[in-house]
């Protein structure tokens, strides 16, 4: 289709010189006399570029070119001053307006015709970008839709005694972050809470890869309830022997016993390392080790720990802790235990206020990273109802 060129100017004899060059280019030309028509003229038709005289009675063209870009419809079409002004104060305050150029008359043709060309042109490619990010933009979140899919339900009664919830807050971009829990056999339960260096396509489509892994462990071989670290070697060697860019993950991995609350734990590179919650303490396991995907064949340790009844662990990402406030103050980890204190996380499991404390530290509404919260809790006899 033929582009369209509006000619504002208040005498004829150069609109009219105008429209005769670019029509013999097979462009389409508009022509306004005045501001008030070209605005009118703006609200009815497609335009792809305008060729703006200053001096006109009634409403000059600063004042049109500051009109056009006030208005979502208009700001993105290119403004060509074209008028008779040639001071420097004159060219500063048209482009300041908005302007993307400023001819001087009495204007020579040939210049006008590639000036004109040359911003269609950039013009073109501008929409072309905008198109084209709408579109990433719609895969984007189509993709998160997928994402989202893949993760288990907010709440799961595991056993009368156990229960399992998360809260997940992901940020505009495409995540790494990711977390799931799946029974292995009537006693045991296998969970992990993951983060993929970095965001976007290659860190979400990781994080399927490990929806992928451990769903095959899951339905198609025996799951070693004692040995997670073996479960993390076998991840490590998988993902290495892909192309994800040298994308790595830090992981924690658990297997719990629903009857007697042992966990079988190993961990890969993370320091958001679970907290253990009781009536009137709060500790963190301690574990130093290397990211999933750094080292071919690499070992990890296996741990175990207790979770008591009454007690719950508490996993989350490193977005909790690096909350910043407004003078770039970390969380960090005792400002985080300090919250879940606080927030008497044990007795309410409540990960709205946990949340809403750490927006308040950072005085802000969203998180630069995305927000994972994950609790296990095993109830006292006396909160199993009977």
């Amino acid at each position: 289709m033929n582009q369209t060129i509006l000619i504002v100017d208040d005498e004829s004899l150069n609109r009219m010189v105008l429209a005769r060059s670019f029509s013999k280019l097979n462009y389409n030309t508009l022509e306004a006399e005045d501001g008030e028509q070209a605005l009118r003229l703006l609200e009815n038709s497609s335009v792809d570029i305008i060729l703006l005289d200053i001096m006109m009675p009634d409403k000059d063209g600063y004042e049109v070119c500051a009109e056009i870009k006030k208005n979502p419809r208009t700001y993105e079409i290119p403004v060509i001053f074209i008028t008779a002004l040639s001071d420097r104060k004159s060219k500063i305050r048209g482009l300041e307006t908005g302007a993307v150029d400023f001819i001087v008359k009495p204007f020579d043709l040939f210049e006008v015709r590639l000036r004109v060309q040359q911003h269609l042109r950039v013009r073109e490619l501008y929409l072309e970008i905008k198109r084209a990010n709408s579109h990433m933009k719609k895969e984007i979140v189509n993709a998160r839709k997928l994402q989202n899919n893949l993760l288990p339900a907010n709440y799961i009664k595991l056993n009368e005694s156990l229960e399992f919830k998360f809260e997940y807050y992901p940020c505009e971009d495409l995540g790494g972050d990711f977390l799931d829990i799946f029974k292995i056999d009537d006693e045991h339960f296998c969970f992990y809470n993951a983060d993929v260096a970095g965001h976007g396509v290659s860190s979400s489509m990781i994080t399927v890869f490990v929806k992928e892994f451990f769903h095959r462990l899951q339905y198609k071989e025996a799951i070693p309830v004692d040995d997670p670290a073996l479960l993390l070697g076998r991840l490590n060697n998988a993902l290495l022997s892909l192309d994800f860019g040298g994308r790595s993950l830090t992981i924690f991995l658990g297997i719990i016993n629903g009857v007697t609350g042992m966990i079988n734990w190993s961990c890969a590179g993370a320091n958001n390392l679970p907290y253990i919650i009781g009536e009137d303490y709060i500790k963190q396991l301690e574990e130093n080790s290397v990211a999933v995907g750094w080292f071919e064949d690499f070992v990890w340790d296996n741990h175990k720990t207790l979770l008591n009844k009454g007690e719950l662990l508490f996993l989350y990402s490193d977005a909790a802790t690096e909350v910043r406030n407004p003078d770039k103050e970390e969380l960090g980890h005792d400002g985080l235990a300090r919250i879940l204190q606080e927030a008497d996380v044990l007795r309410e499991t409540d990960l709205d206020s946990v949340v809403a404390e750490l927006l308040n530290f950072g005085e802000r509404v969203n998180f630069d990273d995305d927000l994972t919260l994950m609790i296990l809790k095993r109830k006292k006899v006396s909160q199993i109802s009977l």
